[in-house]
């Protein structure tokens, strides 16, 4: 199947659709992109984005970057979109993938309407993280996943190690958000 224009799934993946509990995950669709790019925008302070995305810009890079990598064997990042009751509320998957180590990093975002609401952002990480797992290392045989999530995130980490990520480095003053020094703690999930 042709996904220049973003439909269809990645050829790397055997289903289209991942279900657990009360959460979807499905390839990102073009109709998706505006609300994620909204999202990043409003929720700079969690992400490694220093600067507003234009309508314009994520066009392209979604163009240039994620639709090409859906017809690879081996792609560079695997992005989903998270659906729950039919409603898109996030997204994440697989970044920075390596596939000769058969590792990557765990991608993750919800709106920011989800994102306020603990338990439910809660609930909807661990669910995230059961499918994201399924596929990593059932589907794609990938030998560990890993996070890194900003100090000051303190319910996201307990989330992360409540599933059963475990805390491995901490990169002191890794970044400067809101002109205050922040550390990164580095989470890795490994197969059994």
């Amino acid at each position: 199947m042709n996904n220049i224009f973003g439909e269809g799934k990645y050829t790397v993946l055997g289903k289209s659709l991942y279900k657990h509990s009360n959460l979807t995950l499905r390839s990102i669709q073009p109709g998706d992109i505006e609300s994620i790019r909204k999202w990043r925008n409003e929720q700079m302070v969690i992400l490694r984005q220093d600067s507003i995305i234009s309508f314009d810009e994520q066009i392209e890079y979604y163009k240039n970057n994620i639709w090409p990598e859906k017809n690879k064997k081996r792609p560079s990042q695997i992005l989903l979109s998270i659906v729950s009751c039919k409603e898109l509320i996030g997204y994440g998957g697989l970044v920075n993938i390596s596939w000769v180590d058969r590792n990557a990093e765990i991608s993750f975002l919800l709106s920011p309407e989800h994102e306020k609401d603990i338990e439910l952002r809660t609930n909807i990480l661990l669910d995230f993280l059961h499918i994201i797992e399924t596929i990593a290392f059932k589907e794609l045989k990938f030998r560990h996943l890993w996070s890194e999530t900003y100090e000051n995130r303190i319910k996201h980490i307990e989330t992360l190690e409540k599933y059963g990520l475990k805390k491995k480095t901490i990169l002191n003053n890794h970044v400067i958000i809101n002109g205050i020094k922040i550390n990164s703690l580095i989470h890795v999930l490994t197969n059994k």
